[in-house]
């Protein structure tokens, strides 16, 4: 009797494991999860940032076209359109505008995506962002990772 006990422990053991390997294993959708790091990215922007041609309809319509992104080139266009509404004075120094519009424009996968990403976070001054952005930056970086 104790042996069929243990054996039943050890199934129900054995499929509560493999169920939750299941579950945490589920695929990441590149395209959403670039969607949503961008638009994280911009809510950690300080108001500040943004030129003054970044009106509420503006944004508006960057938010439209990137939720109707259905690729990875539609993404790097997405941050590339975003990088013309941040002031000239919010980049760090040594950041190019030009290379970031050129490394968007090369994009093939959405490696290429994270990549652009990654190079516009980067390239922001330490002032461009929300006083909150020190605690997530990790987190976002370490999300990134997932779009590819």
């Amino acid at each position: 009797m104790k042996k069929y006990l243990l054996i039943a422990v050890l199934m129900i053991c054995s499929f509560a494991t493999q169920a939750q390997t299941a579950s945490s294993s589920a695929p990441i959708d590149p395209l959403l999860k670039g969607k949503d790091l961008m638009e994280q990215l911009v809510a950690a922007l300080d108001a500040s940032t943004f030129l003054n041609s970044w009106t509420s309809e503006q944004r508006a319509q960057w938010k439209s076209e990137l939720s109707q992104a259905s690729d990875a080139v539609a993404l790097s266009k997405s941050a590339s359109y975003l990088s013309e509404y941040i002031k000239p004075g919010k980049y760090k120094e040594q950041f190019s505008l030009a290379q970031l519009k050129a490394l968007a424009a090369g994009t093939k996968n959405y490696g290429d995506v994270a990549n652009v990403l990654a190079t516009l976070e980067s390239g922001l001054a330490t002032e461009a962002f929300s006083n909150g952005w020190i605690s997530q930056e990790a987190s976002w970086l370490s999300e990134l990772s997932l779009v590819k």
